[in-house]
């Protein structure tokens, strides 16, 4: 593989000219919402309103315009008139630099990470009323420029990525969950071909399983053409295999922000990397491990001198195809602002770059993170500019209809990132991702607004983490509608006492999934026996501890196929 040649200028000649795309409508930019300074924001429902809520939670002090002042994390939660400061975080009087909501425990309460040199989890209890933090990995003298949730070993709980700010020579944190609100530090090796002097400086990560094997891949989207993909290994979280064609694509574009979207609708995800001037790369997905750069060919590998930064694959029109909104800044402090860039979906295989025409000016801006204002499709984005967070509503008009997830997991970990949802029907699929996709140094908001077209009902299909499939028929538009995973797979705890006597109860329910049979395997430590039947076509397995510690992963078969998801068993000294 290789990158496009020549000039901005011969790129801009290349693309060929096609008829005005039917849109109307614009994007309107509301400053002022949320004060003057750079702060970054998390976007969460933390209220448990459809009203989107932000907090902001720390100054950006790698901004290159500007050093901001780092203060005390603060909440505005979303109402009819706007954003109401709340006191919902006044106990918290140490800065952090960035964070993220989440239901990381499936309580349908949106949980909030903040992360700095400590990275913390506060419970939510309801109402936007957070029990004391717990602090969830060690302190780091790096800080944090980015938290994503994601299950790295693909047990069914949510873990947390963490992008470490400046330059290191371990760029990427891993806190793996056990299941008992504890988590274990995982380092990511580094694999650059050659170990820059003053070591890398990471932008952002993204992880998900991009060949389908059960094992999650990593984007490392590190400065100075030192960026790198790897496949994930049987060795588990923290463990990878580079990719070095991947990897040279990859490292060109200084790669910023990743967005998985099936831009073509041949039901495989394809990954756009937003990059360098005439770098931003648009990774086809053609099923195992063939990425293909085709930004060339579609018009999206940009053509202006400025970097593209923050970005967010999203229907802006609901007519069913996936399009694409970035920010882009200038290479130093003295540079203009690029243009806000929004690029619609033709349905061809090319995008339209239209943003001059719908966005009424440019946003000097390099982080982007987007959400549901209303719970009603009100869709919008913060972009963090050196004059505070610049509102990006989009009003433009629909060609189509909406309907809105929201998706729960069990077996898999509950905030179920990187499920996808297909929308059935038509001639050709259309296959969403569902997660907060990897914007740099942010995360989106959580839910999935599903453009229906013409559409006023939508049969879908979830394909969940685990590799549970789940049909959702009738789905009405107009609103959301939340999907749990099957419970086929139920586990009495998560962690047990090593003491050679402790147990825990596994119980596979292979109705629940629409199979027959069930079977459970056990790698590791432990031992593994037969509970016998119970009602309902269930079956049961006893776990019993090792009198060390360790920890047991159970494979699960549901008519001789097994899950993705491997459910971990650890077994702890405890006092």
């Amino acid at each position: 593989m290789a990158l496009s040649a020549g000039c901005s200028e011969l790129r801009r000649d290349h693309y060929p000219d096609h008829p005005a795309l039917p849109l109307s409508g614009s994007f309107e930019l509301v400053p002022g919402l949320l004060g003057t300074q750079p702060r970054m924001l998390a976007l969460g429902r933390c209220d448990d309103d459809d009203l989107l809520d932000v907090a902001e939670v720390g100054g950006d002090d790698s901004a290159p315009w500007q050093t901001a002042t780092r203060g005390p994390p603060a909440m505005h939660l979303g109402s009819a008139a706007g954003f109401v400061a709340s006191d919902a975080l006044a106990g918290l009087a140490d800065p952090f630099a960035t964070g993220l909501f989440s239901d990381l425990d499936g309580d349908g309460h949106e949980d909030l990470v903040l992360a700095s040199d400590v990275v913390v989890v506060l419970r939510n209890r309801g109402g936007c009323r957070f029990a004391d933090p717990v602090r969830a990995g060690e302190h780091s003298d790096r800080g944090a420029v980015q938290v994503l949730v994601t299950d790295a070993d693909l047990d069914g709980l949510a873990d947390l990525a963490v992008a470490t700010r400046g330059f290191t020579t371990n760029p990427y944190r891993l806190l793996v969950a056990r299941g008992d609100g504890t988590y274990e530090e995982s380092s990511v090796a580094a694999a650059p071909l050659v170990l820059p002097a003053e070591g890398l400086r990471p932008f952002s990560m993204f992880l998900d399983d991009v060949d389908d094997d059960g094992r999650m891949d990593l984007f490392a989207m590190i400065d100075l053409r030192s960026s790198w993909f790897s496949w994930g290994t049987a060795a588990g979280a923290g463990h990878y295999a580079r990719d070095d064609g991947l990897s040279s694509v990859f490292s060109q574009a200084d790669p910023m922000s990743v967005n998985p979207l099936d831009f073509d609708r041949d039901g495989r995800m394809d990954y756009f990397v937003t990059g360098v001037p005439g770098h931003s790369l648009l990774l086809r997905g053609s099923g195992g491990r063939s990425l293909v750069d085709v930004a060339y060919d579609a018009e999206i590998e940009g053509v202006d001198l400025t970097t593209a930064w923050g970005s967010w694959a999203f229907d802006a029109d609901f007519d069913g195809w996936s399009d694409l909104l970035m920010v882009r800044l200038g290479n130093d402090q003295s540079a203009l602002a690029g243009p806000t860039q929004l690029y619609v979906n033709r349905g061809d295989g090319t995008f339209a770059e239209v943003g001059a025409a719908h966005i009424g000016a440019s946003v000097r801006g390099k982080t982007l993170v987007c959400g549901d204002l209303t719970g009603h499709a009100d869709l919008g984005c913060f972009a963090l500019t050196d004059h505070g967070p610049l509102l990006l509503r989009d009003h433009l008009v629909p060609r189509g209809s909406w309907a809105g997830l929201r998706l729960v997991g069990t077996v898999s970990a509950p905030p179920a990132v990187g499920a996808r949802v297909a929308v059935l029907g038509g001639t050709r699929p259309q296959v969403l991702y569902y997660g907060p996709q990897s914007p740099n140094a942010g995360a989106h908001a959580n839910g999935l607004v599903v453009g229906l077209g013409a559409r006023t009902t939508a049969d879908v299909e979830v394909t969940w983490p685990s590799g549970l499939r789940q049909r959702v028929t009738n789905l009405a538009s107009g609103r959301y509608t939340t999907v749990t995973e099957p419970a086929a797979v139920t586990l009495s705890a998560r962690t047990a006492r090593s003491d050679g006597r402790s147990t825990v109860e596994v119980v596979v329910d292979p109705l629940a999934a629409g199979a027959t049979l069930a079977g459970l395997g056990l790698e590791g430590d432990g031992a593994l026996a037969d509970g016998g039947d119970l009602s309902g076509g269930r079956h049961r397995w006893i776990v019993t501890a090792p009198a060390t510690p360790g920890a047991a992963a159970l494979t699960v078969l549901l008519d001789g196929a097994a899950l993705k998801v491997r459910p971990r068993v650890r077994f702890l000294a405890m006092p």
